[in-house]
């Protein structure tokens, strides 16, 4: 969809909120912050802080920038 690392959070979540369906946190039943189901149990999440050695965004801004790009099945995360 033209995303790339670099880009900037509004741009990106923008993008992909309105083709595609957030994720949903097994373990808290909230939204998690950058991350869409694509299909076929396929997610594509956009880390935007590397540097804390996870996956999960705890304060996106706006202007954040798209750090990683990851393509998983949802079924491997527990």
């Amino acid at each position: 969809m033209g995303i790339k690392v670099g880009d900037d959070a509004k741009t990106a979540l923008k993008a992909y909120s309105t083709k595609y369906k957030r994720v949903i946190s097994r373990h808290t039943n909230e939204e998690l912050e950058g991350w869409f189901h694509v299909g076929d149990e396929a997610i594509i999440i956009f880390d935007f802080d590397k540097s804390d050695n996870t996956v999960v965004n705890s304060t996106v801004t706006p202007d954040s920038d798209v750090e990683e790009i990851i393509l998983a099945y949802w079924k491997h995360f527990n």
